[in-house]
C-alpha cells in the first residue's frame, strides 16, 4: 500500500477498497475518516474531529484518558488514539503522558506574581482561610513557598502555638507580620515574576532549615505524576522544600488537579495533604485518597 495517503471526492469514495490486512485511511473534502478493525474482524469508522472533540470532553471531565482504555470505547486501535493524542499535544489542548494524556496547564498559572497577588479569588481565600486555621495550632517550624496562595494564607494566620514561619518572598513575610509567629525571611535575590528568592543563596539556606510542615505552591498536581511546575528556574528551591519538611501540604483549586504543567517537583507519595475546593466525587480526587494524601474538601 502507497504510503502517501490518497485525496479523493465524495463520489470516489464508493471505489476505495478496503484491505483487510491494513488501516486505511481516507481524506475527502467531507472530512477525515480512519477505519480499523474492531475485535470480531469489522471495520468501525469514526470522523476524526468528532473522535478528537469526545477525547478532549473526556479529558474535561475526568481530567485524564488511558489509550488502550478509550480505543474500546470508541471501537478503533490505540494507534489511532495515541495520533489523536499526538495532535492534540501539538495544539497544546491536552498534556501526553505516558500511555495517555492529561489536561494541560493554563497559562494563567506562570503569569506574574504582582498579577496574581492583586487579582480577586474568592475561591482561593477560603482555601486559604482553611489551611491558615488548621496551621494554626501546630507550633513548631512551617516554611512557605511563593505565591499568591501563600500571602493569602499567612495573611490569615493568627498562631495560638509558638510557630517560626520561614519563607523566601518578602510579600508572605510582610503578610505574617500580625500572624503571632517569629518570621525568618531567607536571603537571595527576589525574581520579580516569582515574587521571592529561589536562586542557589536561598537554596543553601533552606537546606538548613527543618520543618515541620511545608506548604509548597504549585502550577499542577497529579495523582500520577506528582507536582510541578512551570518555571524551571524555582524547581531546585521547591525540591529543597520538600525535602526540609516532615509534611507536606498542597492548597489548590479544583482546576489545578488532574494537571501536569512542564517540571516536577515532587513525587506523589511526597505529599501529606491536600485542600481543595474539589468535591469528594470530582474524578481526581479518588487518585490521591488511594495514595494516602489527606484530602480536606472546602466549599467555597
Amino acid at each position: 500500500m502507497d504510503g502517501n495517503l490518497p485525496f479523493l471526492s465524495a463520489e470516489d469514495l464508493d471505489t476505495v477498497a478496503h484491505d483487510e490486512r491494513q488501516i486505511c485511511i481516507v481524506m475527502c473534502s467531507y472530512g477525515r475518516y480512519s477505519a480499523d478493525m474492531d475485535s470480531d474482524g469489522r471495520e468501525t469508522r469514526m470522523l476524526v474531529e468528532e473522535r478528537r472533540r469526545r477525547l478532549l470532553e473526556l479529558i474535561g471531565s475526568e481530567g485524564r484518558v488511558v489509550a488502550e482504555d478509550v480505543s474500546e470505547r470508541f471501537g478503533v486501535s490505540a494507534d489511532a488514539i495515541r495520533r489523536d493524542l499526538r495532535e492534540l499535544a501539538a495544539e497544546g489542548l491536552v498534556k501526553r503522558v505516558r500511555g495517555g494524556a492529561l489536561a494541560p496547564v493554563q497559562a494563567r498559572h506562570a503569569a506574574p506574581f504582582a498579577s496574581r497577588a492583586r487579582s480577586a479569588n474568592p475561591s482561593l481565600d477560603a482555601l486559604s482561610l482553611v489551611a491558615a486555621q488548621r496551621l494554626a495550632n501546630l507550633g513548631g517550624v512551617v516554611v512557605f513557598d511563593a505565591g499568591a496562595t501563600s500571602v493569602r494564607i499567612a495573611t490569615h494566620l493568627r498562631t495560638t502555638e509558638p510557630t517560626t514561619l520561614v519563607t523566601s518572598s518578602p510579600a508572605v513575610a510582610v503578610a505574617a507580620i500580625d500572624s503571632g509567629s517569629q518570621v525568618l525571611l531567607l536571603g537571595g535575590i527576589v525574581d520579580i515574576d516569582i515574587g521571592a528568592a529561589v536562586d542557589s543563596t536561598a537554596v543553601d539556606a533552606l537546606r538548613r532549615v527543618h520543618a515541620d510542615v511545608a506548604v509548597l505552591g504549585t502550577c499542577a498536581v497529579d495523582s500520577q505524576r506528582g507536582v510541578s511546575t512551570a518555571r524551571f528556574r524555582e524547581v531546585a528551591f521547591k525540591k529543597a522544600l520538600v525535602v526540609s519538611a516532615a509534611e507536606v501540604w498542597i492548597v489548590a483549586p479544583s482546576e489545578k488537579l488532574a494537571t501536569v504543567a512542564g517540571f516536577a517537583v515532587a513525587d506523589i507519595a511526597e505529599i501529606s495533604c491536600l485542600v481543595t475546593d474539589a468535591s469528594a466525587d470530582h474524578p481526581a480526587i479518588a487518585g490521591f485518597v488511594s495514595a494516602g494524601i489527606e484530602v480536606v474538601h472546602v466549599r467555597a
